[in-house]
């Protein structure tokens, strides 16, 4: 999606919308793996072009879990491109990024504030909890919208043995399917990356992170906790420069679910039994 900036007012200009129309030359047939974010949002683009999409997910969406996620303002207007009900995924508008400088002092802190977003970006900066945006995604690729009859078939408890290259998908049971174009959207340790190029090793990391969603009526009962939210429940909260830091920030609403992220080495983590 094209942006012009103009450096006079530090401002954001886009092009008029029917220049962001896609041009579908051919119907195609996509079969999409894999119905996370990525997979859904794939097909959403696809089905604006025109094109016959379906989707193969391994899992039955019976026990999604997740925690928060947010889209700064180039993805935002992505979605809002693309018809997303941000009300009913109950977005939470970013309002300040709050550093804290000094780990043992809360009012030591550096402020940017994020509430002119839209006016310099062409969109806000959001958070969600990642249920909602997932199922809203999923309306969005399996209903039919105002500008668009078409939908993407969503197959769940479909697992995908292998792909050939000639667009043949092989399911679990000797079925398979034939596709004009396939895309792996099965996550970051795809089942098919060799069939594009080389697998390549997993990244070590020697930090590690425990990850937690907080309702804020829980957090209320402790003053130092509450302490941290005087500047309101819709702010990024960063606390770093230490071997442990820790990251806070709303969503569902207006930050009635507090995300938490803490990030500290292996050798400082303890089980429940304290070793």
């Amino acid at each position: 999606m094209t942006s012009y900036y103009n450096t006079r007012d530090e401002r954001w200009r886009h092009p008029p919308r029917t220049a962001l129309n896609p041009e579908a030359n051919q119907k195609l047939h996509i079969g999409i793996i894999g119905a996370g974010i990525g997979g859904l949002m794939a097909a959403i683009a696809l089905l604006e072009s025109g094109h016959d999409v379906e989707i193969y997910e391994r899992s039955q969406f019976k026990s999604e879990v997740g925690a928060a996620i947010s889209t700064p303002p180039n993805s935002t207007r992505v979605l809002n491109y693309y018809g997303f009900d941000f009300e009913r995924a109950r977005a939470t508008t970013a309002e300040k990024y709050i550093y804290y400088d000094d780990p043992n002092d809360i009012n030591k802190t550096r402020m940017v504030t994020c509430t002119d977003y839209t006016a310099r970006y062409g969109a806000p900066w959001l958070f969600f909890h990642r249920i909602d945006l997932h199922n809203e995604l999923k309306i969005l690729a399996t209903e039919p919208t105002p500008t668009r009859k078409s939908v993407a078939r969503l197959h769940l408890g479909v697992k995908v043995s292998d792909v050939d290259i000639d667009g043949t998908i092989h399911f679990e049971g000797d079925a398979s399917v034939q596709k004009d174009l396939i895309i792996a959207a099965d996550g970051i340790r795809s089942s098919f990356i060799s069939k594009v190029v080389d697998d390549a090793p997993e990244a070590q990391h020697y930090m590690s992170m425990l990850r937690l969603m907080a309702p804020v009526e829980d957090l209320r009962d402790d003053p130092e906790v509450v302490a941290l939210f005087k500047d309101g429940l819709a702010s990024i909260r960063i606390s770093y420069g230490t071997m442990r830091s820790a990251v806070i920030y709303g969503c569902r609403g207006y930050g009635s679910l507090q995300n938490i992220g803490l990030l500290y080495p292996p050798e400082l983590a303890i089980d429940s039994e304290g070793k």
